[in-house]
């Protein structure tokens, strides 16, 4: 008796729900219900725009006094030696300068160019400024004259709001920066007319950056805190173009809608580690940016972050996997070492890694330098575990 009656009362509850469903949303009222992005309680920077009286070249990350102190200072420690021999050794001072896409032309292809001109420009006038090589001046110059070359402003195939786009916010907020930091490191090293092509180039970047930020990012995740950073590094660098102030005050109040909701007024990062990484990228060199060119230091506002990341590293400095995070393990058995070699380069190929961690068992790390910018490396970081 009592199984009658309990499996008459589950198809009374199953028929009910259907008939539930059946009703029109309406019926209850508005249900077109939105996320309130307004809601968290974040963190938010002030948002006039604070602009030196005059513009100085170097200035975004060191100035010329400081040059002669930084160079000494680059062998002072392992790690400082290890990050002066990437930069030292780098195949962007050396390698040829590749050729201009069209429209037309492959997505990865077009997505590559314009990453390697930025970082042509960059690390090579990072490298004249600390020793002074002729070779790297010109390179550094010539890379900032094809600065947004190519069909970045008018393929409608590759436009930001076109999905995987090539050339999304994104990538640009990177691209902005690395020119931004070339520019002002060989500033006094142009001509008048080189000067006002370059500075014509990064000012159109600007604006274009400008009018389209709520577009290419219509919400307040980091595909629009990324590009509002770079866009701030841009007005930054050009501060006495007359639209420079507009520009930082659109790049200040767009990361302000993403801090006061991705991040907690603790620090936690709603998106996870990989996209606070893939943020930090970003907002790091703009606090530096604004600090040195301004004199405003928002490093006190954004603590909360940089302690929430030390305080949930492990050992290895890995931050734990949650919310939206990359994160795939490849089992491999240690005796075919070719083959799941051969599985995790074609995996690397394919997905452009530049970090693969070896864990479990082995305990080791393996680096390998991928032909992506740095923000793919750190976001297609893969696991190895070995068993």
């Amino acid at each position: 008796m009592k199984r009658i009656i309990l499996k008459r009362s589950m198809l009374l509850m199953l028929c009910f729900t259907l008939i539930l469903g059946l009703i029109p949303n309406n019926i209850y009222g508005n249900t077109n219900y939105s996320i309130d992005y307004e809601s968290y309680n974040g963190f938010t920077v002030p948002e006039e725009p604070i602009l030196p009286a005059e513009e100085v070249h170097p200035k975004l990350w060191f100035n010329k006094s400081e040059i002669s102190d930084l160079y000494n200072k680059r062998l002072q420690d392992d790690y400082a030696a290890t990050l002066w021999n990437s930069i030292s050794t780098s195949n962007y001072l050396t390698m040829k300068f590749p050729e201009v896409p069209r429209c037309e032309s492959n997505s990865s292809f077009i997505h590559g160019y314009y990453g390697h001109m930025a970082r042509i420009a960059k690390y090579n006038a990072f490298m004249f400024v600390m020793e002074g090589n002729q070779v790297h001046r010109q390179r550094a110059i010539e890379a900032l004259m094809r600065a947004y070359d190519g069909p970045i402003y008018d393929c409608a195939a590759i436009d930001p709001t076109v999905s995987g786009s090539p050339i999304d916010e994104t990538y640009r907020a990177m691209w902005a920066q690395n020119y931004a930091a070339a520019y002002d490191w060989v500033y006094h090293e142009l001509t008048p007319e080189q000067n006002e092509v370059i500075r014509e180039k990064l000012a159109y970047e600007a604006q274009v950056t400008n009018d389209n930020l709520f577009i290419w990012g219509p919400r307040p995740h980091n595909h629009r805190s990324k590009p509002a950073w770079g866009l701030g590094s841009l007005a930054l660098v050009l501060s006495d173009h007359p639209d420079a102030a507009t520009w930082l005050e659109t790049g200040l109040r767009a990361a302000n809608t993403n801090t006061s909701y991705f991040f907690s007024s603790d620090g936690v990062y709603r998106e996870g580690s990989q996209y606070y990484i893939y943020s930090h990228i970003n907002f790091v060199p703009f606090l530096y940016h604004y600090k040195n060119v301004s004199n405003v230091n928002h490093f006190e506002i954004f603590k909360p972050a940089f302690i929430w990341e030390f305080h949930v590293s492990n050992n290895n400095g890995w931050m734990p996997n949650f919310a939206d995070s990359f994160y795939d393990i490849i089992t491999c058995t240690w005796s075919p070492h070719s083959l799941c070699l051969k599985k995790i380069s074609h995996l690397s190929t394919q997905r452009q890694n530049g970090e693969i961690y070896f864990n479990g068992d082995m305990l080791q790390q393996i680096q390998r330098r991928g032909e992506e910018s740095l923000e793919i490396i750190l976001e297609q970081a893969m696991t190895i575990r070995w068993i």
